[in-house]
């Protein structure tokens, strides 16, 4: 699941480069498009039921508050003059920056969690291929259904329980095959190919 939200918010941030562009222009569109941005991301993160959707709602909030007049402190001191067509556009790069920098917080944090569990698949698949190959994938066989047979296959003795039961315990099932595949894909193309087709 981890791994799916992770897929889904780097999606919304790759909108950001024509958010950018329009910025840059000084696209009177700007304002609406942002607007667009958010209620698409707020409807992901409603499906993902992540609280950072009341986040990216409040800061959509503003941003259609800004067309009837509002105006944020932090853009706008007071008796500055500056245009109501301005603070649109300014309060608009400001929830995209604010929403931005969660969105890339909710992913560090994401990696860091994966990367923790990387090291320690890392460590199990080094301890199992001492003893036996990997076995690669099969004629036909998918990739997922390829690290699900590893995963199953992986042998639970006195030298590996223990981390295959702290493994288990760490991630959801879907997430720590995605970081199995991830593991397994570097272990192969860093070591030519080290497993066998068995």
């Amino acid at each position: 699941m981890q791994a799916y939200t992770r897929e889904k918010l780097l999606s919304h941030l790759q909108g950001l480069t024509e958010l950018s562009n329009l910025y840059k222009e000084r696209s009177v569109d700007y304002p609406i498009r942002v607007i667009q941005w958010m209620q698409d991301l707020e409807e992901t993160l409603g499906k993902l039921r992540s609280p950072l959707s009341g986040f990216v709602a409040a800061e959509r909030g503003k941003v259609i508050a800004s067309v009837d007049g509002y105006c944020d402190p932090y853009i706008q001191p007071a008796g500055s003059g500056r245009s109501s067509r301005r603070n649109r556009q300014a309060t608009a790069a400001l929830g995209v920056a604010n929403v931005q920098e969660r969105l890339q917080q909710t992913i560090e944090h994401i990696d860091h969690r994966f990367e923790e569990v990387r090291e320690k698949i890392a460590q199990l698949l080094a301890v199992v291929s001492a003893q036996s190959p990997i076995p690669m994938p099969q004629e036909g066989e998918s990739r997922s259904g390829w690290h699900e047979r590893v995963w199953q296959q992986l042998p639970t003795n006195g030298n590996t329980q223990g981390m295959v039961e702290y493994l288990r315990t760490s991630l959801k099932h879907s997430d720590l095959l995605y970081v199995l595949g991830e593991t397994l894909d570097n272990l192969v193309e860093n070591a030519g190919s080290p497993t066998n087709n068995g």
